[in-house]
């Protein structure tokens, strides 16, 4: 069977049924990048496991464009967001934890801070009070404002 191009025929053999065989790809097609083709990371009918992205940047483009011009440019996607397994098979149902205190930006940020002079630097005791840093600064900005 030639693998069709529009996303709605796939989810008539893989959508997630129970009485299916244990290793049959299924997936829940309303949680599973419900906006693309399926062709675009997979590809059909092949003997070998599906493509999946590695670079977070396949799915989130325009963060990664955002990104490519702010002070966290050199940084991995995944020194400051623990991501799931999961989050690659179901994206919009489990999705990458926000750093949860002010002590994860600190590490880099604190005035005291070991690191390069050029990271700005910032009083955790006086700055932000009880408001985690990206409440108010959105880090993939250019300048984390």
């Amino acid at each position: 069977m030639p693998a069709p191009r529009e996303r709605g025929y796939c989810p008539l053999c893989h959508g997630y049924d129970p009485s299916r065989p244990t290793g049959f790809p299924q997936i829940d097609p309303v949680a599973h990048n419900p906006l693309k083709a399926c062709i675009t990371c997979h590809k059909p009918h092949q003997p070998e496991p599906p493509h999946v992205p590695q670079e977070c940047s396949a799915c989130h483009g325009e963060i990664a464009r955002m990104k490519a011009f702010s002070h966290h440019a050199l940084l991995d996607c995944t020194r400051c967001h623990a991501t799931p397994v999961r989050h690659k098979v179901t994206p919009r149902v489990v999705r990458p934890d926000k750093p949860r205190t002010r002590e994860f930006c600190g590490g880099c940020h604190a005035s005291d801070a070991r690191g390069p002079k050029e990271i700005p630097r910032v009083d955790m005791e006086t700055h932000g009070g009880r408001y985690l840093c990206w409440q108010c600064h959105y880090p993939h900005y250019p300048e984390g404002k």
